[in-house]
């Protein structure tokens, strides 16, 4: 498959001069500024060529204004100009003459020496070339970093670093070839076809840095086919598949050499009710800490290097979460030494002091509050405390009834009964005891149930005594019936006759004794 000329333009943006014979072909440009120690700016674009004439490799020439070039003469050895050249990969930061080099041959400096100035027939411009020969197959088909430099009176100076291939220099020459079969002589055209090679594609995890494959793709095609599934990691989103910051499209992008396709993640912001640390690889975006004490993840469990003081602690970030009286927060940790404490949005609310070990301190909501942020510290009285955080569980209560309701499944009042004087409702052998009479009132909350014409509502009960029950929906009274003594699970059934939302059952004895009552189910049959 060939490349487009315009293609390869818009992603290199490099001169690329071909020389053959007298012919030159002009590829593409770029300019770059480069400031002397005065104030005078000299004015330079560098030119990568591919040389195919004498020694076959990069040609790179530097153009400056003549003027400057006028001082830079041999009496006052002045100036030596040079370039740079790394594979992309293997390096970040600035590449300058102080770049450790990698290994033999992967990072290469041509340079010339003063007095290889050539000035323009106009008088206009001087140019220096310098020449990179005897490239290493290892960089045939890998993005390099290209940096030209010239230093004056011991000072370097440097240009903007650019990035091209010899591959994609090369395919553009055979395909201009193609086109016209005078560009390229048998000879020469054999050794460019020595720079196209296989692409090597890696696909790379931006958060962990693991390379997740690695795959050989074909100049001639020149796409590469999406990951068959996507990354995933705790607390983060996967974004998509990137070549630097441009999302890579798998159908319309192609290879132009060696190629890193990194996945990228959006960052979520807060905790879930349900926090395993040992489910996390990477630090979640919604733990944060007031001071660098190195927290971080380790075994499974969130580490520190040393505790943490005066309220000096681990942020756990909530979306505004909405807490009401009987939910409870479950703090897991393992303590090595003193104690800590758990603040709920920036105040104390309970705390763990014990030897060190497993430690769980468990926090039950009083009072309604929408929770933002949950802070692990130490007191001030305890700076030698040491812990590393296993888990948190939100445990939100259950505020509505289900659709079958028995009493037999709880042992405790479930928070979604209430009452509203005397003596409360309490579980009793697996029904629900409560005192009726004088219209003390109990009620089953329901989460706004659609109930239909036809809909049945079935409530089983026991008596020790002959009882009057009263049952409302939503507040309306819908039912008054007896209950004979000694009644083992007699049932009354509540049918819809128009459609309704439920909200809530409710029941009472007009009864002006007070009369036990055991409730032992209700159940919801939709039509």
């Amino acid at each position: 498959m060939k490349k487009s000329r315009k293609n390869l333009l818009a992603i290199f943006g490099a001169l690329a001069l071909v020389a053959v014979g007298a012919g030159v072909y002009n590829l593409s440009s770029v300019s770059a500024n480069a400031a002397e120690e005065t104030t005078e700016t000299i004015s330079a674009t560098t030119d990568v060529e591919f040389r195919l004439t004498g020694e076959y490799g990069l040609r790179f020439k530097t153009t400056v204004d003549a003027s400057f070039c006028d001082a830079w003469t041999a009496e006052n050895s002045g100036v030596t100009t040079g370039v740079l050249v790394m594979p992309a990969d293997l390096f970040s930061g600035e590449l300058t003459l102080e770049t450790s080099h990698v290994g033999n041959g992967v990072t290469y400096d041509a340079s010339k020496a003063i007095n290889e100035w050539v000035v323009s027939e106009d008088g206009k411009t001087a140019e220096s070339y310098a020449y990179l020969v005897d490239i290493p197959q290892m960089s045939y088909t890998r993005n390099l970093t290209v940096r030209s430099y010239y230093t004056t009176n011991g000072v370097t100076k440097y240009f903007n670093p650019q990035t091209t291939s010899l591959t994609c220099i090369a395919q553009e020459l055979l395909q201009l070839d193609a086109e016209d079969d005078t560009v390229l002589t048998d000879e020469i055209a054999a050794l460019v076809a020595q720079y196209v090679a296989d692409y090597t594609v890696v696909f790379k995890d931006e958060l962990t840095g693991e390379v997740l494959s690695r795959t050989s793709v074909s100049p001639a095609d020149a796409t590469v086919a999406k990951p068959e599934t996507d990354p995933t990691i705790e607390g983060y989103t996967f974004k998509g598949w990137y070549v630097g910051d441009k999302e890579w499209d798998f159908e319309k992008d192609v290879l132009t050499g060696d190629t890193l396709i990194t996945a990228k993640y959006d960052a979520i912001q807060y905790a879930p009710n349900s926090l395993d640390f040992s489910k996390y690889t990477v630090m979640p975006a919604f733990v944060t800490e007031n001071i660098d004490r190195d927290l971080h993840l380790e075994n499974g469990k969130l580490m520190n290097t040393w505790a943490y003081i005066n309220n000096q602690g681990i942020f756990i970030a909530y979306d505004s979460l909405e807490l009401k009286a009987g939910d409870k927060i479950i703090v897991t940790a393992e303590l090595l030494q003193g104690t800590f404490n758990v603040g709920i949005n920036g105040s104390y609310a309970g705390g763990y002091k014990n030897a060190a070990g497993d430690a769980t301190c468990t926090i039950q909501i009083k009072n309604a509050t929408t929770l933002t942020s949950l802070s692990i510290y130490s007191t001030n009285d305890n700076p030698g405390s040491k812990y590393t955080i296993t888990s948190i569980e939100i445990e939100m209560a259950e505020r509505y009834a289900p659709l079958n309701l028995d009493f037999a499944n709880y042992e405790t009042l479930p928070l979604f009964v209430s009452y509203t004087t005397g003596a409360a409702p309490t579980i009793v052998d697996g029904n629900l005891t409560a005192w009726y009479g004088n219209k003390k009132y109990t009620q089953i909350s329901y989460d706004n149930i659609a109930l239909k014409q036809g809909d049945e509502i079935v409530i089983t009960c026991t008596t020790s005594a002959t009882v009057g029950m009263n049952v409302d929906l939503n507040g309306t009274s819908v039912c008054d019936k007896w209950i004979s003594a000694g009644t083992t699970n007699g049932s009354v059934t509540i049918t819809i006759n128009e459609a309704t939302t439920l909200s809530s059952i409710g029941f009472y004895c007009s009864s002006a004794a007070g009369l036990t009552f055991k409730l032992a189910s209700i159940v919801i049959n939709q039509a």
